[in-house]
């Protein structure tokens, strides 16, 4: 998902044109992550150079929303270089469900 985000930040296009002022969603600010597919890992070092780009591109980005237990999966010196970059924060789903049924 990153990735189509990021496709517009900047480089250049087919013609060899700048394409800085084609910035898709230039006012983003949080992106917000609820899970990943199974068997994929939260890739960090991948996930800073995107965020790091999109930044340097023009984004507002500031804040990154994860879920927690994919946080704890991850080594801690990777976190705090994302964190350096990032404020992260845990990922919590409380739209209201009200024909979900507790059983």
């Amino acid at each position: 998902m990153l990735q189509v985000i990021q496709s517009g930040a900047g480089g250049e296009d087919e013609d060899g044109e700048d394409e800085e002022n084609d910035l898709r969603w230039p006012k983003l600010q949080i992106i917000a992550v609820s899970d990943l597919p199974p068997g994929d890992n939260l890739d960090v070092d991948e996930l800073y150079e995107v965020i790091n780009d999109m930044q340097e591109a023009g984004r507002p980005i500031h804040k990154l929303l994860l879920p927690g237990f994919r946080v704890a999966q991850v080594q801690a010196e990777k976190m705090a270089g994302l964190e350096r970059l990032i404020e992260i924060s845990t990922f919590v789903d409380d739209w209201l469900r009200p024909f979900e049924w507790i059983v």
